[in-house]
């Protein structure tokens, strides 16, 4: 992903309780900064509840190189990167 800026939310929070809360806030800003956004750096992304910014980690032609090689080498899908969006 290539991109003239780098950003986001980060969140960081001190107890258990506040997970669910904190969680809604990031989806929030997350949700903001969509139409300024060119996609996901993969590193620092919610690949679990957000299966969709996988595929937008990555240039088109990237993607689909890496759906190849998992054809070839993990015909059984046990990655853990879901080609399933």
């Amino acid at each position: 992903m290539q991109g003239k800026l780098y950003g986001g939310p980060w969140t960081m929070w001190n107890n258990a309780q506040s997970d669910n809360d904190n969680k809604l806030w990031h989806d929030k800003c997350t949700k903001l900064l969509v139409p300024h956004a060119a996609g996901h750096y993969i590193g620092e992304t919610d690949i679990v509840d957000h299966a969709s910014y996988t595929k937008a980690s990555y240039k088109k032609a990237n993607w689909q190189r890496l759906a190849e090689l998992r054809k070839k080498h993990d015909p059984m899908d046990y990655s853990l990167i879901s080609m399933r969006v």
